[in-house]
């Protein structure tokens, strides 16, 4: 399973030493199979975004993010059981022009009621700045794994 990636309408930093933050909203919307059960599990919401920058003296940029996923919602599609998404993700890296930091992470769907097991999903998240600038984030080996509830 794999999201599309998006461009995110981030400022980067101008000139050395002066820190830019961004702050909005990335909407999301996509399915997970639960792998306790086998059901696709349809997610939606939105991450509350923030995200620093700061140029250094030689040309790269140094970056903080902060997502929070904790608006997510899920529905199981052939039980109608509900799902919360439980993840922050925070990080800090610094990157070139047409480099890109990628790391692996995981967030919890947390089953509401007996029909809705709770499970874990791993995936990888991808920031790249492409050669003319714009911040581009990708996420894509999605995997669920059952933890034993």
């Amino acid at each position: 399973m794999k999201f599309v990636p998006f461009v995110l309408a981030v400022a980067l930093a101008s000139n050395a030493s002066a820190e830019v933050v961004s702050r909005f909203e990335v909407p999301i919307a996509s399915a997970i199979i639960n792998s306790c059960n086998g059901e696709v599990v349809a997610v939606s919401g939105a991450s509350q975004t923030i995200v620093r920058s700061t140029e250094t003296r030689s040309g790269n940029y140094i970056f903080g993010l902060h997502f929070d996923v904790g608006a997510l919602r899920g529905v199981g599609e052939s039980t109608g059981a509900d799902y919360r998404v439980i993840d922050v993700y925070n990080a800090s890296f610094q990157l070139g022009l047409g480099e890109t930091f990628s790391s692996q992470e995981a967030f919890r769907m947390i089953g509401q009621g007996p029909k809705a097991p709770s499970f874990i999903v791993n995936y990888r998240i991808h920031f790249t700045i492409t050669p003319n600038g714009n911040f581009v984030v990708y996420v894509d080996d999605l995997v669920a794994r059952c933890n034993g509830k």
